[in-house]
């Protein structure tokens, strides 16, 4: 389960920052075409929420083309049909 900032905050509870902790990372197996075109398509909406109509209709079409010139057919297929990862559409 993640939980972010937001939620942390909402709840009333407090954020502390540790300068001195440290993160590793040992690699990632990568993102699904599914998980992939989420954040593509989740990307999109929050760049036309927040910085207008163009940047959203830009990243809107950056998220179609850019996996279309990539050959990679499993995103646009999700991408084109708005599908989210719960299920529900765009």
């Amino acid at each position: 389960m993640v939980v972010t900032s937001v939620q942390i905050l909402r709840a009333s509870k407090t954020i502390l920052l540790d300068p001195a902790a440290r993160v590793r990372h040992h690699g990632s197996t990568g993102y699904s075409a599914l998980e992939r075109a989420d954040f593509l398509l989740g990307r999109a909406v929050f760049m036309g929420k927040y910085l207008g109509f163009g940047a959203g209709l830009r990243s809107r079409l950056a998220a179609v083309f850019g996996p279309l010139v990539s050959f990679r057919w499993g995103e646009v297929r999700y991408i084109l049909s708005g599908q989210k990862i719960e299920g529900t559409q765009f």
